[in-house]
C-alpha cells in the first residue's frame, strides 16, 4: 500500500481536538509513505451513512468515542484484540472488506511504563475503560473499576474475562489509599468528578493516568500535581497506537522518537512512564 498516496482519517464526535493527524503526517514522512489523512465528525446517528459512504473512499481509518463498539459490529472481520474488546480503533481495507483492529490495548501498555504492580483503579466503564481494564489485568495489576452505574462495571469486567472488584463511587476515596495505579476513562464529560477527588489521598508513589489529553484530560493532571503526586496525559498512548495503526496500514512501523515528538513528547524518551511525565 506504500507505492501511492494512501487516503486515510479518524471518525469520531468531536474530532477537531485531535492530534492523529499530525502524528500519522510526521510518521508517513519519516518512512517516505505519502498519505492524506482527514477528520470526520460524526455524529452517533450518523455513523451508518458515513460508513455506508464518505468512508468508501478511504483506505483505512481510525476510530474514536463515541464509536469505537459500533463500527466493530460493523466491519466485516475482526483482528485478536479488537475482538477481544469488542471495540475497533483501526480499520484496513483488505481484499475489499474492512478488517477492524485495535492498537489502544498496545498503546495503553506503553503508556503504563514502568509503574510498580499493585492496587490499580479505572475511573469508568465505557468504551474507553475496555483497554485499560484489560491491559492492567494483562500486566498483573489487581484490577478495580467504578462507575456512576456499578452494572456498567461488573458487565465491563465479566466482558474481558477479568477477575476485578467493582468499587461503589462512596469508596473511591477510600480505594485511592491504596492504589498504585488510577486511570481516569471517563473523560472531559465527568472531568468535574474527577478534578473534585481527594488526590493527595493516593500514597506517594501511586501515578495517575489521564486517557484523554490537552484539554480534556489538563484539569485533571494539574489537580493531581497540585496534590503532589504524579499525572500523565495519554499522548504517549496515542503516539504507540499511531505506530501500530500506521504498521497495519502499510506493514512498516515508524520510530518511536518520531511519534512522540509529533504529539510534543520529548524526542529522547521511547515509553514515557507516568513517573516521568
Amino acid at each position: 500500500m506504500t507505492g501511492r498516496s494512501l487516503a486515510l482519517g479518524l471518525v469520531g464526535h468531536p474530532v477537531h481536538h485531535s492530534l492523529s493527524p499530525r502524528l500519522q503526517q510526521a510518521c508517513a514522512a519519516s518512512l517516505g509513505i505519502r498519505l492524506s489523512y482527514d477528520l470526520f465528525d460524526v455524529p452517533p446517528a450518523s455513523l451508518g451513512r458515513w460508513f455506508e459512504g464518505p468512508a468508501r473512499a478511504l483506505d483505512g481509518f481510525n476510530v474514536t468515542a463515541p464509536h469505537k463498539a459500533d463500527v466493530a459490529r460493523r466491519v466485516e472481520a475482526l483482528g485478536p484484540e479488537a475482538a477481544r474488546l469488542g471495540a475497533v480503533n483501526t480499520v484496513v481495507r483488505e481484499a475489499g472488506r474492512w478488517v477492524g483492529h485495535n492498537t489502544d490495548l498496545f498503546g495503553f501498555v506503553q503508556l503504563l511504563g514502568g509503574a510498580p504492580r499493585g492496587p490499580a483503579l479505572v475511573l469508568g466503564a465505557g468504551g474507553a475503560a475496555r483497554a485499560a481494564v484489560a491491559g492492567l489485568a494483562d500486566q498483573g495489576f489487581e484490577v478495580q473499576v467504578t462507575a456512576r452505574t456499578p452494572d456498567r462495571a461488573e458487565r465491563l469486567l465479566a466482558r474481558l474475562g477479568v477477575p476485578g472488584a467493582v468499587v461503589a463511587l462512596a469508596g473511591v476515596e477510600a480505594a485511592l489509599s491504596r492504589c498504585v495505579v488510577v486511570v481516569d476513562a471517563i473523560g472531559p464529560p465527568g472531568a468535574a468528578w474527577v478534578v473534585a477527588l481527594p488526590w493527595a489521598r493516593l500514597p506517594a508513589e501511586g501515578r495517575v493516568l489521564c486517557l484523554a489529553y490537552g484539554d480534556g484530560a489538563r484539569p485533571v493532571v494539574e489537580a493531581v500535581r497540585a496534590a503532589g503526586r504524579g499525572a500523565a496525559d495519554g499522548r504517549a498512548m496515542l503516539a504507540w497506537q499511531g505506530i501500530e495503526a500506521l504498521r497495519h496500514w502499510t506493514g512498516r512501523r515508524a520510530d518511536a522518537q518520531v511519534a512522540l515528538a509529533a504529539v510534543g513528547l520529548d524526542e529522547d524518551r521511547r515509553a514515557p512512564t507516568a513517573r516521568e511525565v
